[in-house]
Formats: C-alpha cells, structure tokens, sequence
C-alpha cells in the first residue's frame, strides 16, 4: 500500500510543480503584454519612465521603438478627449503639458520634452531617450534595422 500512495503524492507534486511553472510564465509574458498594450516607456538614464497610453487607443509601432524614441498612436477617440487624457496624466505625474491644435508637449524634466503630433486619426510621439550602456546597442541595432 505505502508504494501505491507515495506513487501519488509523486505525481500530485509534480503536476503542481508543472501548473506553478506555467502560472508563473504566464505572469511573466502577461505583465509583459500589459505594459506593452497600456504604456509607454520613456528611457532616462537608469530610470525608464512610464505615461499611459490614451484609452481607446491602439499602438502601431511596435514597443522596440520607444529605445529610438517613436511611439505612433491610432487614437480611436478625437484629438480633445486625447488631449484631455494626456493633460489629466501629466497632472497626476508632475509633468508638464501644452497642447496646440494639431500638436501636444509633455515635458517629463529639463531637456527632456516629448512632441507629438496628429496626422489624421493618429498621434506620433518623438522624443530622444537617455539610454543606459547596455540598451544604446540595441537602440543602434534597431535604427540599423530599420533603415
């Protein structure tokens, strides 16, 4: 009897070993989706920055692109709601916020200004990040890439 239960609690630990391990990729790749979907990173140095992503809005360019600094935006809303939000945003996280008719500036610290501007139904934001060491060669890669 003694070899048929331990045969058991073998097994039962293992299949929870297994649905731990898939939990946790899971977490990891969702967490990784999240951000990628919902915000946009804004390389500074050693910190990386977040700002929201207006809602309704949908990313075109893929989040590789926030190391060069472009982010282009299909807002899904008009240009005032989006206004609005990205004024709200930049209240709650201390940055600065101007808008024009066809362009909107954040600027997250000194020298450091994100401009965007509407072409149609789409907002695209350039800025020149502040990479650490380790990201300007991917950073060179990508623009590479691209070309």
């Amino acid at each position: 009897m003694k070899a048929v239960s331990g045969n058991r609690a073998g097994f039962a630990g293992l299949v929870i070993l297994l649905v731990l391990i898939v939990g946790l990729v899971g977490v990891y790749f969702g967490n990784q989706w999240f951000n990628q979907r919902y915000y946009i990173k804004l390389f500074d140095g050693d910190k990386i920055r977040l700002i929201d992503i207006p809602p309704f809005a949908e990313r075109v360019t893929s989040a590789e692109h926030e190391l060069v600094g472009i982010c282009d935006i299909n807002i899904g809303t008009s240009k005032d709601q989006s206004n609005n939000f990205l004024k709200s945003m930049c209240n709650s996280y201390g940055y600065l916020c101007t808008v024009g008719e066809n362009d909107i500036k954040i600027e997250i610290r000194r020298q450091y200004y994100i401009e965007g501007k509407y072409e149609g139904n789409f907002l695209k934001l350039r800025w020149t990040p502040v990479l650490p060491e380790k990201l300007k060669a991917r950073a060179e890669a990508l623009n590479k890439k691209s070309e």
